[in-house]
């Protein structure tokens, strides 16, 4: 497909791809394309259900809270929509060997869709990584790499070998162009899957590619007169790091490194930007821009919310619980009406997470006098 690369800060087209940051000045590539886009599909990615909250609304106290099911994609998580699209301008781009560093869903996502376009994965990982997750990626033929550190230590490593091997980095920060693209095709659905307008849509963000490729992607929905408005985009952040939410708070533009001195259960959220910090600054601007917010949620709220989405029947990482547990505390500090329709994201499946559900261990049961008496 033809298309350009195009810096968001200065606007300037990159010529020479792959290409991971404008040549210019330094900052981060937008994919737009210069035809009609034709569907990606791999693997049967997108298309996830969007299914309303029945029982809980009373307990949030909001009328129209939507889960948008990002866990039913083929590996579990969101991911899978940027990876898909990555990889199919990876076979223009001539690529033979991936590098990605993941806090466990990308890793995973990568693995299987360069598994099935033939092209080897290496994964690096931090090392506190559900072992969930660096089996799956493990199972579909990738090399996992624990790496000491936190996530932002696994960027630098994956970074590192792709500027020395020249592997073709698909970290899906604001890195690689292609993954965040992927993310827009979101926005075309919630549309179709709604009636009416969403107005506020629940992020769980790290660097936050998924939230500015929403952005993107609704844009262009209006550019195209398909929808009148940006649905405002909250990003969700954990009080254990909150980078971009600390800026918001401040009303900055800047976004800083963020040294956490414990990691939240919310795995996918445990990044301090460390090195890539105009990541946050772009995810802040898109924030900005939809007029949305930035929220932080505890822990406690997360595994709260969790175990709320479990009573509908969904079963969640604790990311992917994060939306609800803002949209709770939002609420109850006056920000949501009561009537205001509010989509969630759920990123990743409860399968992949090591996270506890609160539950107690069940009894076992030796005779089926003994199973009665359980009852």
């Amino acid at each position: 497909m033809r298309h350009k690369l195009i810096c968001v800060k200065c606007n300037a087209v990159q010529e020479q791809k792959p290409a991971y940051a404008c040549c210019k000045c330094g900052g981060i590539l937008h994919f737009e394309p210069e035809e009609a886009e034709q569907p990606h599909c791999m693997m049967g990615e997108g298309n996830t259900p969007l299914i309303p909250l029945l029982r809980s609304t009373q307990e949030l106290d909001l009328d129209e809270v939507y889960i948008k099911c990002e866990f039913m994609n083929p590996t579990g998580s969101f991911k899978d929509r940027g990876m898909a699209f990555a990889l199919v301008h990876s076979r223009e781009l001539g690529v033979e060997k991936i590098i990605v560093a993941s806090a466990g869903n990308a890793s995973a996502s990568a693995a299987a869709y360069g598994s099935r376009a033939g092209m080897p994965v290496t994964a690096i990982v931090p090392a506190s990584t559900s072992m969930e997750k660096v089996r799956q990626a493990a199972a579909y033929g990738a090399k996992v790499i624990r790496m000491k550190g936190n996530y932002s230590d696994s960027f630098q490593g994956a970074k590192a070998v792709a500027q020395d091997r020249k592997w073709y980095n698909l970290t899906t920060t604001y890195i690689n162009p292609y993954v965040w693209a992927g993310y827009e095709g979101i926005c075309r659905e919630l549309t179709e899957q709604l009636d009416k307008p969403a107005d506020w849509i629940m992020v769980p963000i790290g660097a936050g590619p998924f939230l500015g490729g929403i952005y993107h992607g609704f844009l262009k929905l209006k550019e195209e007169g398909v929808v009148e408005k940006i649905p405002r985009l909250i990003g969700v952040q954990s009080d254990c790091c909150y980078p971009i939410a600390d800026a918001y708070f401040k009303q900055a533009w800047d976004v800083k490194e963020w040294n956490m001195t414990r990691p939240t259960i919310a795995s996918g959220l445990n990044d301090e930007l460390k090195g890539y910090t105009q990541d946050g600054a772009y995810t802040l601007e898109c924030i900005y821009k939809s007029q949305g917010r930035a929220v932080i949620v505890s822990d406690e709220e997360i595994l709260e919310a969790r175990a709320l989405m479990g009573r509908e029947g969904l079963y969640t990482e604790p990311a992917g619980a994060a939306g609800v547990a803002a949209a709770r505390k939002l609420r109850l500090e006056g920000v949501l009406h009561k009537n205001d329709v509010i989509i969630s994201l759920a990123t990743g499946s409860g399968l992949k997470s090591s996270i506890p559900s609160g539950q107690q261990e069940p009894p076992t049961a030796e005779t089926i006098e003994e199973l009665l008496n359980l009852l």
